[in-house]
């Protein structure tokens, strides 16, 4: 298939992250034979994303339970193939390409950092499969052979940019970690609070495997903002927002916006009660499908879902309805073509896959509760359309 990847430097870092041994593979999606419709799922059982991993694994596998036990797709199961890629871009890509070339899934559903779907682009690129990405990410990119289900920054930063001037501070430091995701949210999100009013007071980004936080805390207390927004991601909100809480900071704000429902049962409420989140999901958004979806998965695994789990039981059901229109033989090609336009109405509202294989979200930001929860205090009217180059000219202009 054709690729609509623009930004060679997003896809450079990846091309030679495995060694392609047969190019131009081709790779038929399922073959007449095959009694089950294979899926691979990479999903990482250790490392830095785990946790995450483990909503998108927990959702996918009860999706595909719900799914079989209806009768599955045209009289056949959908048989899941899981590997674990540890939270590692390198080892994604040797896993997806084990899945292709010795399991012959017919699609990937998983990773979680953008490093990781970096990975394992040109993987499926290389052997015309497909990728379902079910996390946020920071746009600038579009393939033929990846279906991005979580949110682009234009369907998050366009709502919480007004929002967040108007009800919670003009004065606004912003942090997150080196690398691609927060540092393009960052510069989209800087020019949307600008248009809005707002001042940036201070900017920084720390490493990954970053764990003492005091010289950032010190810089956002001599900075005097309003609010502090975050694009801290994993491990280190824990360890930050940890850290900030014991200053007995209560004058300056706090928005994380990759904070979940999992981050704060491992900060722990007492440190981030009143902290800010903008979400697609959280547990407690209102409607009929979420209150059956979050019931049972929380009977399942003994915790309330996050925004992981409810994109990765979303990918799933959005592959089954597209499935479903297809003969015992179908491209890759054919699979994308029916997965766009296809529309699932699933516990975060009604989503639809867009020609350039983004989805339509739901923008949402919540606020935790003493409960640990999230009270929900914006939600959008309707879905918002996604597009991923909007921040394109804002993260071209920072870098120069």
């Amino acid at each position: 298939m054709k690729k609509l990847t623009r930004r060679e430097f997003l896809k450079g870092s990846a091309a030679g992250t495995v060694a392609m041994a047969l190019s131009g593979f081709g790779l038929t999606a399922a073959a007449e034979s095959e009694e089950t419709i294979k899926v691979g799922l990479l999903a990482a059982s250790s490392g830095s994303t785990s946790v995450l991993d483990g909503y998108i694994a927990n959702a996918v596998m009860m999706a595909v339970d719900e799914i079989n036990e209806a009768g599955g797709i045209n009289g056949k199961e959908i048989e899941i193939f899981r590997e674990d890629y540890a939270s590692d871009p390198a080892t994604a890509a040797e896993k997806a390409e084990k899945l292709i070339v010795n399991d012959g899934v017919s699609c990937i559903v998983g990773v979680v950092l953008s490093s990781c779907r970096q990975a394992v682009l040109p993987v499926v690129e290389e052997y015309d499969n497909l990728l379902i990405y079910t996390t946020d990410y920071e746009g600038l990119e579009q393939s033929d052979n990846i279906i991005y289900v979580g949110c682009v920054p234009n369907q998050q930063i366009q709502t919480i940019a007004p929002y967040l001037t108007e009800n919670i501070g003009q004065k606004v430091y912003l942090i997150g970690n080196d690398y691609l995701y927060p540092r393009s949210t960052l510069a989209q999100m800087s020019a949307m609070l600008e248009e809005n009013g707002a001042e940036i007071v201070g900017e920084e980004y720390v490493a990954m495997d970053e764990t003492d936080y005091t010289s950032s805390i010190t810089k956002i207390i001599n900075a005097e903002p309003d609010v502090v927004f975050s694009v801290l991601v994993g491990d280190c909100i824990t360890a930050f927002q940890k850290q900030y809480a014991q200053y007995g900071i209560d004058n300056i704000e706090m928005f994380h916006l990759c904070l979940d429902e999992s981050g704060v049962e491992a900060i722990g409420v007492n440190s981030c009660e009143g902290v800010y989140s903008g979400q697609t999901y959280f547990a407690t958004v209102e409607n009929e499908v979420n209150e059956v979806f979050a019931a049972k998965y929380e009977e399942l695994y003994g915790t309330v879902p996050t925004v992981y789990a409810s994109n990765g039981y979303v990918a799933a059901n959005l592959l089954a309805q597209a499935l479903e229109g297809l003969s015992d033989e179908f491209t890759t090609e054919e699979l994308v073509a029916a997965l766009q336009g296809t529309t699932f109405d699933g516990p975060a509202g009604f989503v639809t896959v867009e020609e350039n294989n983004h989805c339509t979200v739901t923008p949402r930001i919540g606020v935790v509760n003493s409960e640990g929860l999230f009270d929900v205090i914006y939600e959008a009217e309707e879905p918002v359309s996604p597009d991923p180059y909007a921040g394109e000219a804002y993260y071209t202009e920072s870098e120069s």
